[in-house]
């Protein structure tokens, strides 16, 4: 798991479970991605946010060296198969409104497992 001092508020999460979850977790009055602040806790630890997202994905999509076919003559999977990157923007369309440069796509992507989906 990768260790941030970066927190991210449910603003920056198009997704409303995550976005609950954030607010349950909000621990931080300053979000580090879209830089607003407020007087009351509004973002949570981007530790937690990515390794939460993690968990939810892995109850729905699973390894694809466990769960599909291998074509040794192509070298590829048979069947839908996604990157970590694919999987968040391509396939589960995770809006990110605030993120104008990529740079929190980028953070929760370093939080999936390392595997092809």
């Amino acid at each position: 798991m990768i260790s941030s001092n970066k927190f991210v508020c449910g603003d920056c999460i198009g997704d409303d479970e995550i976005r609950c979850f954030i607010s349950a977790s909000a621990a931080a009055s300053h979000c580090s991605f879209c830089g607003v602040l407020s007087d009351e806790p509004i973002a949570a630890p981007l530790d937690d946010v990515g390794e939460y997202i993690n968990q939810c994905l892995r109850q729905e999509y699973g390894d694809a060296v466990d769960e599909l076919p291998w074509d040794s003559e192509e070298k590829e999977y048979v069947g839908g198969n996604w990157d970590s990157e694919e999987l968040l923007t391509d396939v589960i369309e995770l809006e990110l409104p605030n993120d104008h440069n990529g740079v929190l796509l980028g953070e929760l992507v370093g939080y999936l497992d390392d595997i092809t989906w």
